[in-house]
């Protein structure tokens, strides 16, 4: 009898960034590459340079799994974009990085930026300042660890995007994902 050997989650992370940043036409995710014993990369191709620098400053640069690390790359071309993390932005700033990065995507809808005292800011310890909207939709992937009958994955687009971006910036700019709905564009 065949063992069962399930998805682990660096595996899981590569398809979901696959199939959310990846879901562009300027923008190529590679698969899994593994690199040493418990090191693995992702390299990300994106054909515009403006787009390849937000990609990188709303991405890790790297996700640890216990032990295992996954390292991310993003190239413009055969340039590597290099990480500009603790750089300081305003909450427009990284409103236009996630609009910058995200424009092409099929899921992406916009931004908005809550006022203080919204009913985001009330039910969460940190407020939001910047809030990314996506369309109402399903993301899929193939999983055989947390899946469906067909072996696939499916989240919440939002939900997806909320596991794989950076949440909080520099001097305190929270980010939050949420699906578009009518009350998120008055």
């Amino acid at each position: 009898m065949n063992k069962t050997i399930l998805s682990p989650p660096w595996y899981s992370l590569n398809k979901r960034l696959q199939c959310t940043i990846g879901n562009n036409p300027y923008v190529n995710v590679s698969n899994l590459i593994p690199v040493s014993e418990g090191v693995f990369k992702t390299n990300i191709s994106i054909n515009d340079l403006n787009m390849a620098r937000s990609t990188r400053a709303i991405l890790p640069t790297s996700y640890t799994f216990g032990s295992i690390i996954l390292n991310l790359y993003i190239y413009y071309k055969s340039l590597l974009i290099p990480s500009e993390y603790g750089h300081v932005y305003n909450p427009t700033e990284v409103g236009n990085l996630f609009n910058t990065a995200l424009i092409k995507n099929y899921f992406f809808k916009g931004i908005v930026f809550p006022p203080s005292d919204s009913y985001l800011n009330n039910y969460n310890s940190a407020p939001y300042q910047v809030v990314v909207l996506t369309k109402k939709a399903i993301v899929q992937f193939y999983n055989d660890d947390i899946s469906d009958f067909y072996l696939n994955t499916n989240e919440i687009a939002s939900q997806s995007f909320n596991s794989i971006c950076i949440h909080e910036f520099y001097k305190n700019i929270n980010v939050h994902f949420n699906t578009e709905n009518d009350r998120c564009i008055q």
